[in-house]
């Protein structure tokens, strides 16, 4: 019997949570004016580390990683294909950071911290049920790598929702590649000189996902220019550094008339 009324309250504790997911939903938003229809959002994140990789070696000598590091989330934006950005959200942190991965997220000590920071700080639970509204609202979405952010946001859209541009100009079984790396490609931008912004990194990606968009209406084209784009990485050694005009002009014939947009 007391097992029986502890689940009984366990459920009655998250039917109470879900209900009140449910009231926030709408409020999260309160300040923002939404077109209609929704716009596809381009998503971008950074994170940071909560704890080390933890690695042994074992008698063969070899190193293998026991326990992998623990990341938590530090800033999500949102950017409409409207070009306009909807959310900046900077994550306070409830856990000590091991390490913030500036050179790689852009996060500084003292931006998760209410006290210093002179960012938009929210609690996770705010970014979580903002990016859960938007899911309720059927809306589309945009990104490079969004598999891993929305797993550290614990939150998954329905698949046929989700474009990541990681895919778009990829060839079957060959290496990802970088958004750093498509955007000098195909838009000649060069983005992350210094370190990550997420702002930046959105609207880089919304613009890969227009030019692929502008491709797909001739799909030999298309499959041109992804050959093209791993000729180019093979001959760069894949370094963003190597790509000049004139690599980039072995795509010229192919983009021309491509819509290439500033961001």
């Amino acid at each position: 019997k007391e097992e029986e009324k502890e689940e009984e309250k366990e459920e009655e504790k998250e039917e109470k949570e879900e209900k009140d997911d449910e009231c926030n939903l709408v409020r999260v938003w309160d300040n923002v004016k939404f077109p209609s229809p929704f716009p596809k959002f381009s998503l971008d994140a950074e994170f940071i580390s909560l704890s080390p990789q933890e690695t042994e070696i074992r008698e063969d000598g070899r190193r293998v990683v026991v326990y992998p590091s623990h990341f938590g989330l530090a800033r999500v934006s949102l950017v409409g294909d409207d070009g306009v950005c909807y959310m900046d959200d900077y994550i306070e942190q409830e856990d000590q950071v091991h390490d913030y991965l500036t050179q790689y997220s852009g996060i500084h000590p003292g931006d998760l911290t209410p006290s210093t920071s002179t960012h938009h700080l929210v609690n996770r639970k705010q970014v979580y049920l903002k990016i859960k509204y938007l899911i309720s609202q059927n809306v589309d979405w945009i990104g490079h790598g969004l598999e891993k952010d929305f797993r550290i946001i614990n939150i998954q859209p329905p698949k046929d929702k989700i474009t990541d541009t990681v895919e778009l100009f990829r060839l079957p079984g060959q290496r990802k590649l970088s958004l750093r790396f498509l955007v000098k490609v195909l838009l000649g931008r060069s983005i992350q000189q210094v370190t990550h912004d997420s702002i930046e990194d959105a609207r880089a990606a919304l613009s890969v996902y227009r030019v692929y968009r502008a491709l797909c209406d001739s799909p030999k084209k298309l499959a041109s220019v992804v050959e093209k784009i791993y000729l180019i990485g093979r001959s760069s050694e894949w370094n963003v550094e190597n790509v000049d005009e004139s690599t980039s002009e072995i795509l010229a014939d192919e983009l021309h008339g491509v819509p290439i947009e500033t961001f």
